[in-house]
């Protein structure tokens, strides 16, 4: 009775902090579907290629906002055309399919603090900059 509804709560406490995080992990992408920066990274970070990564929201003409991954890949990995659209599919085949990004840019290290937390204000600026090896549409 007591012990199940302290338990019930702790549950509802351990789901909420490993479905958001915080509000910097638990960023809403695409406002209208509700895709979350965390579902998306955590579906790409279980592929074998990818070491880390960082997904924010990039401005785009037709649609308002994409889903934007910024990814580091595992050495013997290239960032081609070919891994894109691996990443992609392995993203909408592992989650729903319209949260998979629409843009992948492959970099060298994803900016962080002196802590180690990534900084998403320097990766949604960079959304904002043409990218140089943009590889998804």
């Amino acid at each position: 009775m007591r012990v199940e509804l302290t338990l019930s709560r702790e549950i509802a406490f351990l789901r909420s902090r490993l479905e958001g995080l915080g509000p910097v992990t638990a960023e809403q992408l695409g406002a209208p579907l509700g895709i979350e920066a965390l579902h998306v990274e955590t579906a790409l970070l279980t592929h074998p290629a990818v070491a880390e990564c960082g997904v924010v929201g990039a401005p785009d003409a037709e649609r308002g906002q994409i889903v934007k991954a910024y990814v580091v890949l595992r050495p013997g990995h290239a960032g081609d055309p070919a891994l894109t659209k691996l990443l992609q599919d392995y993203v909408k085949a592992n989650i729903a399919p319209y949260k998979y990004p629409r843009a992948i840019e492959y970099v060298a290290v994803l900016p962080r603090t002196q802590t180690g937390k990534l900084q998403r204000f320097e990766l949604r600026r960079m959304a904002g900059e043409p990218a140089s090896h943009q590889l998804a549409s």
